[in-house]
């Protein structure tokens, strides 16, 4: 077997990294010419990540192929700069559907399923998979939660097995935290300790351990773990919160992590070339200096705003756009429905610009309609993405025809585009009107973008209403579905249908957003002359 399979096991707690120490692995990698492919395991029972709440989870990342996932995923994207697919992802929920759909089928002639080997061998079916499948150089494996969980066993047991059958492929990276001890002033290991334990009793032994702290600690409790866990001190490694996550390959690099991995499979030593890389992560770096006369006030406009992973793709995007652009950027999240501060001619002319997020609902209310007019009476660049993009056509609508009501206006999708599917998601094709704003952002005629929508705006009853100031600039490729709107008396003010925050990467920005920035940089030199 060609492909090496490198396992990323989490220990203590979650969410302290694993799938951005994943996604740092992968980006080394592939800065060293070795294909990569990228899959996230994650022990809870729902079978469909995209109903998950995002105040727990944070955002839904939708692959090309219309698979709803783990926000990893987008890291895995954005760090590793290739796309993913439905083979990416799989929970326990998913895998126990597809075991309880051979048995329904008949395929299993009516044996007895059980945990250990059944649901263990779909397991380690969906990782064998890969390198039948896409046979890449490196398959990094992320496993959610943490060792030590109930739900995670079956997966361990699976790892165990393939390192078993494969020794000579197998690698595996334990992220362990260093909780700190105010009173003592010092970092404990213990736990650590215990997690490396438990892991040893299923059968796995960590080639490398990550130790995840606050701030970086001393050279003796690294020198602990490793005599603890029987590891070469080279391969414990000290990673601290930095700046931003986007130095952690960077660092990684200096630890020496490559070289210790294509130790272990006997590979030939290679060297990176990441320059394009260390220089957006400059940039990032460079950003958070900047002063209040470089830094761009974006006001994000939609529900679950006290949850701001709920939107990590979007932050991203604006974050990474306006560094290139030599920008720092202030969000401030506002819901009109609930804040009590209420936006009014002098404090939305403090912005230079606005989002109109995707988790507004789809529903006429004054309180938000009185936000879009303000944007638009001031100017401000204003960007509608999915259901930002309802809201602003509505608003526009309304208008011109007052007696029009959100279900006028709006159909379901599964009438029009899809065949027994409710939902209209993943990567569809876009024709952009010629000549137009929105052809000269993509300097094209057609676009491909990922999508996640129930509802869509049909472009014949557009045409009906015979408006004057919304402008359809974007078609679905059967004319059917409106994609993309503005109002053509704003310098910028766009909603598009599809989430073009799935489609932006650090080395390559989706062009809508760069010329959104663009707007609220035009926007902002003029308030300061």
């Amino acid at each position: 077997m060609k492909t090496k399979y490198i396992f990323v096991t989490g220990g203590v707690i979650s969410g302290i990294g694993k799938g951005v120490c994943a996604a740092s692995i992968g980006n080394l990698l592939k800065s060293r010419n070795y294909s990569v492919f990228s899959m996230k395991l994650d022990p809870y029972l729902n079978s469909n990540p995209g109903i998950l709440s995002p105040k727990e989870h944070g955002e839904v990342f939708v692959t090309e192929d219309g698979t709803e996932t783990d926000l990893d995923l987008g890291y895995y994207e954005r760090f590793i700069g290739t796309n993913l697919t439905s083979d990416s992802s799989f929970t326990s929920g998913k895998l126990y559907k597809k075991l309880f759909e051979k048995e329904l089928s008949g395929t299993i002639r009516g044996k007895t399923m059980q945990v250990i080997p059944d649901y263990t061998n779909e397991i380690i079916e969906v990782i064998l998979n890969i390198s039948k499948k896409y046979n890449p150089d490196f398959a990094i494996v992320e496993i959610g939660g943490t060792v030590g969980d109930l739900e995670s066993n079956p997966f361990f047991y699976a790892l165990a097995q393939l390192n078993y059958q494969y020794p000579k492929n197998m690698f595996f990276v334990h992220v362990s935290y260093l909780p700190y001890i105010s009173i003592t002033k010092e970092y404990k290991t213990k736990p650590t300790q215990h997690s490396i334990t438990n892991l040893r009793s299923l059968n796995i032994n960590p080639n490398l351990i990550i130790l995840r702290s606050d701030k970086l600690v001393e050279e003796n409790i690294c020198s602990k773990v490793a005599s603890i866990s029987f590891i070469e001190r080279k391969n414990i490694i000290n990673v601290a919160n930095f700046e931003t996550i986007y130095y952690l390959p960077l660092y990684l690099e200096k630890m020496n992590i490559v070289e210790i991995i294509e130790n272990h499979f006997n590979l030939k030593l290679t060297k990176s070339n990441n320059k394009n890389w260390e220089n957006f992560v400059s940039k990032i770096l460079n950003q958070k200096k900047l002063d209040d006369l470089k830094t761009l006030s974006i006001l994000m406009i939609g529900s679950n705003d006290k949850f701001e992973d709920s939107y990590k793709s979007i932050k991203d995007a604006l974050i990474i756009t306006s560094a290139f652009a030599n920008y720092n950027i202030k969000f401030t999240w506002f819901d009109p429905l609930e804040n009590e501060v209420k936006l009014n001619d002098n404090l939305i002319s403090t912005f230079d610009g606005a989002i109109i997020l995707p988790t507004v609902e789809i529903k006429e209310e004054k309180e938000f309609d009185n936000v879009l007019d303000l944007l638009q009476q001031k100017n401000i660049p204003t960007f509608g993405i999915c259901n930002g993009f309802f809201k602003m056509a509505f608003n526009l609508i309304n208008k011109e025809k007052n007696n029009i009501k959100f279900t006028d206006i709006i159909s379901k999708v599964a009438n029009y585009n899809e065949v027994d599917f409710p939902i209209r998601i993943g990567i569809r094709k876009i024709k952009l009107a010629k000549n137009s704003k929105i052809n000269k952002i993509y300097s094209r005629e057609e676009i491909s973008e990922r999508h996640k929508h129930k509802y869509c705006i049909l472009d014949e009853k557009i045409a009906q209403l015979a408006l004057n100031n919304l402008v359809v600039l974007g078609k679905s490729q059967d004319n059917k579905i409106v994609e993309i709107i503005e109002n053509k008396n704003n310098d910028f003010y766009i909603g598009v249908q599809f989430r073009p925050e799935y489609n932006s990467k650090p080395l390559d920005s989706n062009p809508i957003f760069i010329k959104f920035i663009e707007a609220c940089i035009n926007k902002k030199t003029k308030k300061q002359k």
